[in-house]
């Protein structure tokens, strides 16, 4: 008969290698536990929340009446001076260098030769480049909406230029040819550019022309 075998000379189940595994991390390994779950996602709803929040805003309109054209501007934005050939102009609140503005020259006459006129000052500025141009219908006014991009000087001379997006819807009305203008740095563009549609609304006047 051989001799009985001590239990405690058996390797444990519980020890082989593969199959024991720490109920907590341990020598700097790290894990996710539900509360960190809770807290990401947590983290991240309000990023989004937030992120409709400052939609919701940009979203909301002011007005305000310049020479007999109702325009609309986000609200909070801020107006800056304005001079010829500009009638009113604001800015982002934010900083971030975007502006509307609503420009005004007198109308080509009727007997003049066939231009592509705009009331638009940016049509100077260095690398000016249109990109699209296309006849539209704002509130039963025909007018001619454009895209297009210039380069902006930095303040400071060592920077390089910065690129600028802009959208003009362009009509006339009242022997005046005027042209509502969204500009934004490309860094910014495809924030401010949804405000577009919404602005362009309220300020053709019923019963202009192109």
């Amino acid at each position: 008969m051989s001799a009985p075998v001590s239990s405690a000379a058996l390797p444990s189940p519980r020890r082989e290698r593969g199959w024991w595994l720490p109920a907590t991390p341990y020598h700097g390994q790290t894990s996710f536990t539900i509360s960190d779950i809770i807290v990401i996602i947590g983290g991240i709803a309000l990023l989004v929340l937030g992120w409709g929040l400052q939609r919701a805003h940009d979203a909301r309109l002011q007005t305000a009446d310049v020479g007999g054209i109702t325009i609309s501007y986000p609200e909070g934005w801020l107006p800056l001076p304005a001079l010829p050939p500009v009638v009113a102009q604001w800015t982002d609140n934010q900083g971030f260098g975007a502006t509307l503005a609503l420009y005004a020259v007198p109308a080509p006459s009727a007997d003049a030769q066939f231009t592509l006129s705009t009331a638009n000052p940016a049509v100077g500025q260095a690398a000016y480049t249109p990109m699209r141009s296309e006849p539209v219908t704002f509130n039963n006014t025909p007018a001619v909406q454009s895209d297009y991009a210039y380069a902006r000087q930095q303040v400071a001379t060592s920077s390089p230029p910065e690129i600028v997006l802009g959208r003009g819807i362009r009509w006339t009305a009242n022997d005046q040819q005027y042209e509502l203008v969204l500009e934004a740095p490309e860094r910014d563009w495809s924030r401010v550019e949804p405000l577009f549609a919404s602005l362009a609304q309220a300020a053709v006047p019923a019963g202009g022309t192109s």
